[in-house]
């Protein structure tokens, strides 16, 4: 489920009365409270580890978790606040607020970081205004979805949500996404995934694209990577000249575009994924939820081989395995490129890298 949902229409119902404010946690909302305090729990592991501004604060942003019989909002913002009524606070942090609202009208399973752009529906409570949803592992259950072996797996795949939540509060990622759908220049990685799987010109040119990045990454003679990399740069360009002249549309926007997002996503979750042992886990929800490790979930993940993340055969999105192999390039060259990574929301990746090997 790691796609952006823009013009998704979420119907959340508040219209019943809930009760006055909750004095003591039920034993479900203390795992749901102990959940999402592991989150950020990870969100500042991890974060130290690759993208120190992700791990600073406690929250990004509002989080909605879901369950059946409740949706409850973590950390609340002030534009959240003024869309939300029927709403009972509840005493689970001295350091964020908790609300409790009635449920989706109709269950859904889902964990995705959401929001309306400037033109888009005004009534919707992320209006302009990235919230992350992240339904129950047990509504998942429920569901007869079966999304998550175990509660780390559930978040893992919040943790990657969140790391979107991050990207699009930077007001010039978000303004770019808006330019970019006013002008009817974004595709969605849905909508790529599509083309890569059924132009096989296409696919195979890709392909290619990413053995190179490959080959560049894991050479130790610096003349040689430069070369691997000059040839990602000319097999790509051709592919994209081609894909241009024969459908009028300019796919390098929302290939670079993607590859920067979801390729410094994954590259984030792969370093938790990959340190997860050092994690150590969660003390409070090693006692009270039996479906989470801890720190074995991942034991045997190495980051530099995983097919899917490196692989675009293997991985979800394959913008998002070039990304992630253009973040691997930067990293191992140690090019300065976080500072303004998302501030200059339309300078690809491999634009950066382009100045590092003064390719012309």
């Amino acid at each position: 489920m790691k796609k952006l949902l823009i013009y998704i229409i979420v119907l959340i119902c508040f219209s019943f009365q809930l009760a006055n404010a909750q004095e003591v946690l039920t034993d479900k909302e203390k795992v749901m409270v102990a959940r999402i305090d592991c989150l950020n729990n990870m969100k500042q592991f991890a974060g130290n580890l690759y993208w120190k501004d992700f791990g600073k604060s406690n929250f990004v942003g509002t989080i909605v978790y879901i369950t059946d019989s409740a949706s409850y909002f973590f950390n609340p913002e002030a534009l959240i606040m003024e869309r939300i009524h029927n709403y009972a606070p509840i005493d689970a942090s001295e350091d964020y607020s908790l609300l409790k609202l009635a449920p989706f009208k109709t269950p859904i399973a889902i964990i995705e970081t959401m929001f309306e752009p400037e033109f888009g529906d005004e009534s919707q409570i992320y209006y302009k205004l990235p919230v992350l949803f992240a339904s129950s592992p047990e509504l998942y259950q429920r569901l007869n979805i079966n999304e998550f072996n175990n509660t780390d797996e559930w978040l893992v795949s919040a943790f990657h949500e969140y790391y979107h939540q991050y990207q699009y509060k930077n007001i010039a990622i978000l303004d770019y996404i808006t330019s970019l759908l006013k002008q009817k220049k974004l595709l969605t990685m849905d909508s790529l995934s599509s083309i890569y799987h059924n132009n096989i010109a296409f696919k195979d040119s890709l392909d290619k694209e990413n053995q190179l990045l490959l080959k560049a990454i894991q050479s130790t003679n610096k003349e040689v990577e430069k070369k691997y990399f000059a040839e990602f740069l000319k097999v790509r360009n051709e592919r994209r000249k081609q894909y241009i002249k024969q459908t009028k549309f300019p796919i390098n926007l929302p290939e670079d575009f993607w590859e920067k997002l979801e390729g410094a996503t994954y590259y984030q979750e792969a370093i938790l994924k990959h340190n997860y042992n050092a994690f150590k886990g969660d003390s409070t929800l090693l006692k009270i939820d039996n479906n989470y490790t801890g720190g074995t979930s991942f034991s045997s993940f190495n980051m530099n081989s995983d097919p899917k993340y490196s692989d675009t055969n293997e991985a979800f999105y394959y913008v998002g395995a070039i990304g992630f192999n253009l973040i691997r390039l930067l990293e191992k060259n140690k090019v300065n490129y976080k500072d303004n990574l998302y501030k200059f929301a339309s300078q690809p990746l491999h634009t950066l890298l382009k100045y590092h090997y003064k390719i012309k």
